[in-house]
């Protein structure tokens, strides 16, 4: 079975400065078709969400399966 790099997107990681979403989202770039990104959330952590730009962004349910998913408890409010 092959695995396309689709597959991976989208997707959500957490970091611990919000700079750090955009030159992640730069580095897959370089070695992947475009990568996109956005803060999504914080709380104590900055999450992002990660898209391939020919996939387009993921809307904000899909956003929250995959934070759900992810194990990502947020309170009210922290979701942007």
């Amino acid at each position: 079975m092959k695995t396309r790099v689709k597959d991976f997107f989208p997707c959500v990681r957490g970091f611990g400065d919000y700079h750090e979403i955009e030159e992640c989202a730069s580095i897959l770039s370089d070695f992947i078709s475009p990568v996109r990104s956005r803060e999504i959330a914080f709380n104590g952590r900055y999450w992002g969400v990660f898209w391939l730009k020919t996939e387009g962004k993921p809307d904000k349910k899909t956003i929250q399966n995959l934070l759900d998913k992810a194990g990502v408890k947020l309170n009210r409010g922290e979701l942007r």
